[in-house]
């Protein structure tokens, strides 16, 4: 029985012998290994198809989320130029700070509406010729009642008008 068992072994080992000789011919090992690299090649090719579209996706989604937000931030609403029709408000009341004229031509001016003149003074006053400075054609005074009423001569006050439609040109542009 055991020769039988031993038989049967080494029945087992030849046909495992004949079998590995059969596999281990060389034009059963170059189609073998030829199906293996054409399997390999196209799971490189595949591989490199998915990782372009990983790469893709991961680079493009960035840029379009980035040149969505640009587009929708950069629409810009731009208003239109208000042209004045009346006066400012100075103070609660609307007089721009020109408040009247005396009998000789001088303006009464409020000191908002003294410090605008001094402001564009210092702006646009090496437009003129000579320059203007800012404490030119002012009179200080002092009402009982308002403390605040200063007096600008004619030329001046014509200067003042100029200046802010200057200002008012800079700004609308």
């Amino acid at each position: 029985m055991m020769d039988s068992i031993f038989k049967a072994i080494a029945a087992v080992f030849s046909w495992l012998g004949k079998r590995s000789d059969a596999r281990n011919r060389p034009d059963v090992v170059r189609a073998e290994r030829q199906k293996n690299e054409e399997a390999w090649k196209a799971d490189v090719r595949d591989d490199i198809a998915k990782r372009r579209t990983d790469d893709v996706r991961k680079h493009i989604a960035p840029v379009v989320a980035f040149l969505a937000i640009l587009l929708v931030s950069c629409s810009t609403v731009s208003p239109e130029v208000v042209v004045p029709t009346e006066a400012g408000w100075d103070g609660g009341e609307q007089t721009s700070g020109l408040l009247g004229w005396t009998s000789d031509g001088w303006a009464i001016l409020t000191s908002n509406a003294l410090d605008r003149y001094q402001a564009l003074a210092r702006k646009y006053g090496d437009r003129f010729v000579p320059p203007l400075d800012p404490f030119s054609g002012i009179r200080f005074l002092d009402f009982e009642e308002r403390e605040d009423l200063h007096l600008l001569d004619p030329e001046h006050l014509e200067k003042f008008v100029q200046m802010s439609r200057w200002a008012r040109d800079e700004a609308s542009e």
